[in-house]
């Protein structure tokens, strides 16, 4: 769980104890300008070193999770260095314009074959012409699409994440439909071109949150390998671990 994240996941657990608890009343407990505390969460604004350490003597942190949290700031400004064009997506903005097919259009930008043009976009992602156009015109509009005076059409980001472990209903959402678009596939599209395989296994809970990392490491890893070449095509890697029993 990243700082933000866990500041969130803290935020949230005093707000289901009190439903008229706000931002702007978490922001006043902080001492800090609740506009700056909707950037974080937003993921317009970073924390730093020096207000993660306000924010822990605030709020009396023991001092194990002071270290866990400042670690996680220290950490996330070296990863913010080592990728300057990447964009976490504001989660106002994945609630407003982001679908698989958003995503699947900035990626599709980056294959050797792309066209712009609405109806060649609207082929490769199953759409009309008429979505394309408007989804382009979103798209554009927030930030996330460039569009030369010659027509070119390129993502202004390298690449765009989502907020982690935040309780969403439009990240939920868009999970489902991800989801639902491979069951939809899985009789249609060959075998030779999916992958679709399980396992089911007891496992000690406790291991979970290293178990997430691992799963992130994974993703980046088999991104990075497959990103490498001529990219012809757009693929979405669903990776599942869910429980299948009650506790």
């Amino acid at each position: 769980m990243n700082s933000k994240d866990f500041l969130y996941r803290i935020y949230t657990e005093k707000r289901s104890r009190n439903t008229n608890y706000s931002i702007r009343a978490f922001a006043r407990d902080l001492s800090i300008p609740s506009g700056r505390l909707t950037e974080i969460f937003n993921g317009k604004r970073s924390l730093t070193e020096k207000l993660g350490t306000k924010i822990s003597e605030k709020l009396n942190m023991p001092e194990e999770e002071v270290q866990h949290f400042l670690e996680s700031i220290r950490l996330e400004k070296k990863m913010k260095k080592k990728t300057p064009q990447g964009q976490q997506i504001p989660l106002e903005d994945f609630e407003k314009i982001f679908s698989p097919k958003a995503l699947a259009l900035l990626s599709l930008m980056e294959t050797r074959t792309f066209r712009a043009d609405f109806g060649f976009i609207a082929d490769r992602l199953g759409m009309s012409a008429t979505e394309a156009e408007i989804l382009v015109q979103s798209l554009t509009q927030h930030g996330y699409i460039t569009i030369s005076s010659s027509g070119r059409m390129k993502p202004v980001y390298s690449s765009t994440y989502t907020v982690e472990e935040v309780p969403a209903q439009s990240i939920r959402n868009y999970h489902k439909r991800t989801l639902q678009k491979i069951i939809d596939g899985i009789d249609q599209i060959d075998l030779k071109e999916r992958d679709v395989t399980s396992i089911t296994f007891a496992i000690d809970k406790t291991k979970l949150e290293t178990a997430k990392k691992k799963i992130a490491k994974f993703q980046n890893s088999l991104m990075k390998y497959l990103e490498t070449g001529k990219k012809t095509e757009v693929y979405v890697l669903n990776v599942q671990l869910f429980p299948v029993t009650k506790s």
